[in-house]
């Protein structure tokens, strides 16, 4: 995705900063409603709506270095990789384990 950050920047100077986080929190409550009308009847409208919020969601985050502390927010972006890979080699680790017992009990 390609979102140009000299473009928010400016509207961060042109808007002010308690404007545009709130277009951050009206954009992710848009997204979630558009997820939920999505699962209830999907159907090509609730599929372009949610695509439609989804773009809004990429681009208002790119607010964020901007608005928060970037590095801080990095940190906790890896952090939670970081968990995430381990959850991932934790369920694969599982789900060989499991694999391997059902092969030793049909031999």
């Amino acid at each position: 995705m390609r979102i140009d950050n000299e473009l928010l920047l400016e509207a961060v100077n042109t808007f002010g900063r308690d404007n545009q986080i709130n277009i951050i929190e009206e954009e992710c409550i848009e997204l979630a409603t558009a997820i939920i009308k999505m699962r209830r009847k999907l159907t090509v409208s609730s599929m372009e709506n949610l695509i439609d919020e989804l773009a809004d969601v990429a681009i208002v985050m790119g607010y964020a270095p901007i608005l928060f502390d970037e590095a801080a927010i990095q940190e906790r972006i890896d952090f939670k990789l970081e968990r995430l890979r381990m959850r991932i080699n934790s369920r694969k680790s599982k789900t060989c384990s499991i694999n391997n017992q059902q092969n030793e009990e049909t031999i």
